[in-house]
């Protein structure tokens, strides 16, 4: 059954996700984290539920959650926030199911994004929805140069900057999603040229 997502399944929401990702890890061949607060890690999707209800839906069988996915909307511009699926309903279409009413979402939308995993079956799911797939670059470990004296670190007083910013590179503010995150613990690093959070919404 897919259905809306409601602030009542936050709990399940946490073990399909730390359930998810743990799989995800072993699979790759990597270090399987331990599990976050579930506390914390309510804030976001708590969030998203409020701001974005259209765009927040579940995938339930037999009384179990078993995929999730969260849209939101922001002047204008459509993003997928999260897609998650258990391990045991993966390559079933349920994700699909999941992902195209969170799509109905980006319905008038003058733009799209999505931040997606390596995982190619849900690349080849972007794809099929029309999106072009652009470049990143990820990197880890201690930078090896200071950061210039001009970047300092944020607050909420400087989310009316931030949304400027956001404006002039990607066409839509993020506004109180930043308050979203640093809820959640992130980082907002300030300069008089931009801004930027460690582990934004979308």
């Amino acid at each position: 059954m897919i259905r809306p997502l409601l602030e009542d399944d936050l709990p399940a929401l946490y073990e399909l996700s730390c359930e998810t990702w743990e799989d995800y890890a072993r699979v790759h061949g990597e270090r399987v984290p331990p599990r976050p607060d579930p506390a914390i890690t309510a804030i976001r999707p708590r969030h998203c539920i409020r701001t974005d209800p259209r765009g927040a839906w579940a995938a339930e069988r037999d009384g179990r959650l078993i995929a999730c996915g969260l849209a939101i909307l922001r002047e204008g511009v459509w993003g997928l926030s999260l897609l998650i699926v258990h391990p045991e309903h993966q390559s079933t279409g349920v994700g699909g199911a999941v992902l195209s009413a969170c799509h109905d979402y980006a319905e008038g939308a003058r733009g799209r994004i999505i931040l997606s995993s390596t995982d190619s079956r849900a690349m080849r799911a972007y794809a099929r929805l029309g999106l072009k797939a652009d470049p990143s670059l990820t990197a880890s470990g201690a930078p090896r140069i200071d950061a210039p004296v001009a970047v300092r670190q944020g607050d909420a007083s400087d989310i009316a900057h931030t949304e400027a910013v956001d404006r002039h590179v990607r066409g839509a503010a993020h506004g109180q999603d930043i308050q979203a995150m640093l809820d959640t613990g992130h980082t907002l690093l300030v300069s008089d040229r931009g801004s930027a959070v460690k582990g934004l919404l979308v």
